[in-house]
């Protein structure tokens, strides 16, 4: 989500970076970490949760000023 993408983007410009959170032990918890790591975030706060899937959000631009939401999450 939006702290991510933060994390994200001050790794990109040049700045120490890290994200504390929690993902599932599923194929997109392991992704996002994966992810994060690629892009230069310090993951040493990011944990991994064996009961719980990673929460996910799709977000969809239908026009301007509509953009429907689905949350996925246990």
């Amino acid at each position: 989500g939006c702290p991510a993408n933060i994390s994200v983007g001050t790794a990109r410009l040049g700045l120490r970076s890290a994200l504390l959170t929690r993902v599932g032990d599923e194929q997109m918890g392991r992704f996002i970490r994966e992810q994060l790591t690629r892009e230069g975030v310090n993951v040493y706060g990011l944990k991994t949760d064996k009961e719980r899937l990673t929460a996910l959000v799709l977000l969809s631009v239908e026009d301007e000023g509509v953009s429907p939401m689905i949350f996925y999450r246990s």
